[in-house]
């Protein structure tokens, strides 16, 4: 459909005129209506916006010199005792216990009983993933994820593993992240011992059988022509391919039979011997964090965990300087962008994609700086962005806001599933998004809306829904990677220190230059 020229003109005045900013209740933001003076910069800037059609926007870097490099992570290794979790450090209704610990040799261990549950599950995260790529070996690290199923030394049969779960009703999975990979499996709880030491051989003594190599290339290969398909992937690997070739982020990360098997035979790279060598280097104890999850109390599930996992080798040369997390900072992934990319997709649908650099975030879990600003943009309430763009001028059906946070530096994206109308002009789109930012920003922090949301977060962390096993051991095992155990049950959840500055520092920098 055509926009009314009415309705365009409509928006038009509104977005360079303005009106009062006054009446703002607790849990709105600020009205897609803003003070005069302070839209005048805006406006002028549309001439510059129009007629541009593109899916993707880049924005330039910004933060060096801000001092938010990537951060060496807090670990103990056994200098402090078990912490046990109870209070308000967990859940009001959540009637599971946890309870953790640090290994002898610094591997982090979290226990967590549910009396009524009626399997058993185990997850170990360990902080090294698909940035650590070697340059010649693309996918290396999501191929090692494979291969550990493939045989240990003391459980030596390739399928032996997975025939020993599904024999006890169970399942198991893997994933490659970018600075972490995580396995997890569940089980019935009478198969448990014998399914958490066969679990462990994994990390203290796995095979890498040179005869499973080139068929387990095949699975990879076959991961990857599915992916292909997968819009999402897709549009992906194009933002990577725009980063600095320089920096992890613009490499290919899920490998295929290409990268692992016939390019490495024509220049004689052993794969296997490459598979060894980073998880001699890479699969460190003091880099690992291990979750157990059943009904037994949590101090026997730790001692079960202490007796397999205790004397997992720490002493690897390779290993010794190893034990902090790995940043990707350097070389930056995006000095520069400023570019505006068409996209070809395969579904009916046209999307528009906004892109922000900005920097890691890792360490700003407590302050949760983009909770502020997703949730402005994404509220549905009367006169605000997402109101205006939907039902007023039906350009767009939705309106979300997602990060990704990592330690080469942190992408926001504001995408729109685009109507007809907005296929065609995403330039007031994009009119209309940086013109609703400058209100945000000259208007300040609605501190009042920020504490509604931590009231909201509160809530909604006391009250959750209770999760599965695995997706409970594997989320924790997870999020072990990047924040400290005290903090582990509501790391990702709860404002715990809110930092108004940072979310105004923020939003200084969601510019269109």
């Amino acid at each position: 459909k055509e926009i009314p020229g009415e309705a365009l003109r409509r928006m038009e005045d509104e977005s360079a005129q303005g009106c009062c900013g006054t009446g703002q209740t607790l849990e709105q933001p600020p009205a897609m209506r803003g003070n005069e003076g302070a839209l005048q910069a805006d406006a002028s800037r549309k001439g510059m916006l129009q007629g541009y059609m593109l899916i993707i926007v880049g924005c330039l870097v910004f933060g060096a010199g801000l001092g938010l490099c990537a951060w060496a992570f807090w670990r103990p290794h056994g200098e402090i005792p078990d912490i046990e979790f109870g209070g308000n450090r967990i859940p009001k209704g959540d009637t599971r216990a946890y309870r953790a610990t640090v290994l002898a040799n610094g591997m982090q261990v979290l226990s967590i009983q549910d009396q009524n549950s009626l399997s058993t599950s185990f997850a170990m995260a360990v902080e090294s993933g698909s940035f650590d790529d070697p340059d010649d070996l693309p996918g290396l690290m999501h191929f090692l994820e494979h291969m550990l199923f493939l045989g240990t030394a003391k459980y030596p049969d390739p399928q032996g593993f997975e025939q020993f779960v599904n024999m006890h009703g169970g399942a198991q999975n893997a994933f490659t992240a970018e600075e972490a990979t995580v396995y997890y499996v569940e089980l019935s709880t009478s198969a448990a011992g014998e399914g958490l030491d066969r679990f462990a051989d994994f990390f203290r003594q796995p095979l890498f059988n040179e005869s499973y190599v080139d068929q387990e290339v095949l699975a990879v290969d076959s991961e990857h022509a599915k992916n292909v398909q997968n819009p999402s992937w897709r549009l992906d690997a194009v933002l990577s391919s725009l980063a600095n070739p320089q920096s992890p982020v613009s490499h290919f990360h899920t490998g295929n039979a290409q990268t692992l098997h016939e390019l490495p035979k024509k220049v004689g790279r052993n794969v296997t011997a490459a598979l060894r060598r980073q998880f001699d280097e890479l699969y460190c104890p003091a880099r690992m964090h291990f979750v157990t999850f059943g009904p037994s109390p949590c101090d026997e599930q730790l001692t079960a965990a202490r007796k397999v996992l205790d004397h997992a080798p720490v002493g690897r040369s390779a290993c010794t300087s190893k034990t902090q997390r790995r940043s990707f900072k350097a070389p930056s992934a995006w000095p520069s962008l400023g570019k505006w990319v068409d996209v070809r997709g395969t579904t009916p649908h046209a999307s528009l994609w906004v892109m922000f650099v900005l920097p890691d975030l890792n360490r700003e879990y407590h302050s949760k700086p983009l909770n502020y600003i997703s949730w402005v943009l994404g509220y549905e309430g009367k006169d605000t962005f997402f109101q205006v763009i939907r039902d007023r001028l039906r350009l767009a059906y939705s309106v979300e806001v997602s990060p990704d946070i990592s330690s080469a530096e942190t992408i926001l994206y504001i995408s729109f599933g685009l109507t007809e109308a907005g296929h065609q002009r995403p330039d007031m789109i994009l009119h209309l998004l940086f013109t609703y930012l400058s209100i945000l920003r000259h208007g300040g922090i609605n501190e009042r809306l920020h504490r509604s949301l931590e009231r909201g977060a509160q809530q909604s962390w006391d009250w959750q829904e209770r999760s599965r096993p695995t997706d409970t051991a594997s989320k924790f095992a997870e999020r072990m990677t990047r924040i400290p155990l005290p903090d582990i049950l509501a790391g990702d959840d709860l404002i715990f220190t809110p930092n108004f500055t940072m979310v105004d520092d923020l939003l200084k920098r969601l510019i269109p230059s």
